[in-house]
């Protein structure tokens, strides 16, 4: 019996930069949009909300290998 055994490199970072936030929040509306949608609805509206919001310092991001989101 063989098997393929994948390993994919994440680290967990606090925090992300500045030009990271559109993402960052992009992220959390995926994330979160099916318990959210209903309070902050159209969804740019929610993803300006919550890119103006978060604040990075209590973030947990996870990285590739290259140090992306």
């Amino acid at each position: 019996m063989t098997a393929n055994h994948y390993s994919t490199y994440v680290e967990v970072t606090q925090g992300f930069h500045p030009h990271e936030r559109s993402l960052a929040a992009q992220l959390f509306w995926q994330a979160f949009c099916g318990k959210l949608g209903r309070t902050i609805w159209p969804k740019t509206r929610a993803l300006d909300s919550i890119g103006t919001n978060v604040d990075s310092k209590f973030a947990l991001d996870p990285r590739d290998r290259d140090g992306n989101i």
